[in-house]
């Protein structure tokens, strides 16, 4: 079965490219019409520079694939315009055509890969109003296993390493062109793609390498391992595909962790830090969505440190953000964090607690690579160092999911009058108070569960201290049930996996400390401190 990508084409170079990189007449249509346009230079341009500047124009404004099939092109209608001079010779313009092509040319070669700027591809995303052009599917896999063949040969042959690069840009430009519905085709054209070597599986980490080598490349890795993630997170692959794929996923994370892991630098942000880069964390902020630079200022200023981790690979790009409280005591309310004024927390008492109240990752194609536990191990002897006071390291966390499986319990619970989960959600004592405070119907309170599950329908119950206060007890202890839940030799909630896989202990839950709607609707307003037991003192 054919298939079509769509790609988009910059408007003032369609008609010069419609059939570039391919083979055939209409690549050779396509090189004649460049070659054609280069000739038509005004006799008043300077013969050498002239012809120089303008092939060098016209270059740039081809896509790659043209850019490779034009020296050879231009060298060949230079020549035959020398030879169809007759009695009079070659013309000025044919002349320093044939001088300057490949000057010019020759000279694009470290500007093609200069020219890499993934900010760029990445605009290039199709939009609805953008003018397509359709590559098949024969064309993609051409594209990629001659890429492919040619970064195997280069690992052996330094000759070919810039066509290797050439080949590598075109894929990623071709890449950054597909709509978003036929990104899992070339996810598995990638996959098959065999380089000439049919014997190879996974022959696809050489061109991998050499898109890492690419200016910019490593950000461009980073948003395909992303969009590859989103894609498997969707749940739509056909079987087949699932397995390559997720191998796929993994070769690539293991990749970027060559160029991340072991090379991270620990760097504290302050109001001092670049505009560019502050934005970026205000951006990135996954766990307390911030609001503009006064939410910011709070968390970078006095008493309130945000660490960053940066690899030279990925200049400018903050890879994960820690934000950290120093405070007196343990954290049990988000708002107490940042509802205090900026210019009261200068405290008189030196603080003794390290609170991690919120850590992002800045890119979905960076997860799991393995940067957390690393920062919160450095920006640990970091604080240690600098404020010799703390001595006890917490966190202040979510519970994303704890409202979405009581939910699905309750429910489950109500249908069977029989369901274990009904000795859970309240006891005798329990719900006999609840029943007091509610007027509820027979069918509302005819079990514990769907009496919790009634009153948990809205979140009015919030607003009445009384009935918040009798369902205190029973929501912590089902939120402790919760983060005890196992799948495998993990936890079942992300956050307890992540911080308890990198040496925390499962500490007190907060009651109602993030009342905020994203923290009712997450956790009916739950948070855990997770502690750092084997990096605070005295333990």
């Amino acid at each position: 079965m054919l298939r079509s990508f769509g790609r988009i084409v910059p408007p003032l170079t369609r008609q010069m490219t419609r059939s570039a990189g391919g083979a055939g007449a209409g690549s050779d249509m396509a090189i004649e019409r460049s070659s054609s346009l280069l000739m038509q230079q005004p006799a008043s341009v300077s013969v050498s520079g002239g012809a120089s500047a303008r092939v060098a124009c016209v270059a740039r404004a081809l896509s790659s694939g043209a850019r490779m099939s034009l020296a050879p092109a231009l060298t060949a209608a230079a020549s035959s315009a020398s030879a169809i001079g007759g009695v009079n010779g070659p013309s000025a313009a044919a002349t320093s055509l044939a001088a300057a092509s490949a000057a010019a040319l020759g000279g694009l070669d470290d500007e093609i890969a200069l020219e890499f700027d993934v900010s760029e591809l990445r605009a290039r995303r199709r939009l609805s109003t953008a003018p397509v052009e359709v590559f098949t599917e024969s064309h993609v896999v051409s594209l990629l296993d001659g890429a492919l063949a040619t970064a195997c040969r280069a690992e052996s042959d330094p000759a070919l390493k810039q066509e290797a690069r050439r080949l590598a840009f075109q894929v990623c430009e071709l890449y950054c062109s597909l709509a978003e519905s036929y990104r899992e085709h070339f996810y598995l054209d990638l996959i098959r793609a065999k380089g000439g070597n049919d014997t190879q599986k996974f022959a696809y980490k050489s061109l991998l390498k050499t898109i890492l080598e690419l200016p910019g490349g490593p950000r461009l890795l980073v948003d395909m391992r992303g969009d590859l993630l989103s894609l498997v997170h969707q749940n739509q692959l056909d079987a087949a595909s699932v397995e390559p794929i997720d191998q796929l996923g993994v070769d690539l994370r293991n990749i970027l962790k060559t160029i991340i892991v072991g090379h991270t630098h620990l760097t504290r942000l302050s109001w001092n830090t670049s505009a560019a880069i502050l934005e970026k964390v205000m951006g990135y902020e996954a766990v307390h969505p911030m609001n503009g630079w006064n939410d910011l200022k709070r968390r970078i200023g006095r008493n309130r440190i945000c660490f960053s981790y940066f690899v030279p690979l990925l200049p400018g790009e903050p890879l994960i953000v820690l934000h950290t409280a120093l405070m007196t005591h343990r954290a049990d309310n988000i708002h107490k964090i940042f509802e205090e004024p900026h210019d009261s927390l200068a405290s008189p008492i030196p603080p003794t607690w390290a609170i991690f109240f919120s850590s992002s990752a800045s890119h979905k194609g960076l997860s799991g690579v393995g940067l957390g536990h690393d920062l919160i191990m450095e920006a640990v002897a970091y604080i240690k160092k600098r404020h010799p006071t703390v001595k006890n390291f917490a966190t202040l966390s979510p519970i994303p999911r704890f409202r979405m499986w009581l939910t699905a319990n309750l429910a489950a619970a109500v249908a069977d009058p029989a369901h274990p989960f009904n000795d859970l959600a309240l006891t005798k004592a329990e719900l006999s108070v609840v029943r007091r405070l509610e007027s509820l119907s027979a069918k509302e309170y005819s079990t514990p569960a769907a009496t919790l599950q009634t009153i948990l329908g809205n979140d009015d119950w919030s607003k009445s201290h009384r009935i918040s206060e009798a369902l205190r007890a029973p929501m912590l202890r089902l939120a402790s049930h919760y983060v005890n839940l196992k799948v495998g030799k993990s936890s079942y909630d992300p956050v307890a996996a992540f911080h308890i896989g990198n040496g925390a202990t499962a500490g007190d839950i907060n009651w109602m400390a993030n009342a905020s709607p994203r923290g009712m609707a997450e956790s009916y307003g739950l948070m855990i401190n997770y502690r750092y037991l084997s990096v605070s003192e005295g333990n």
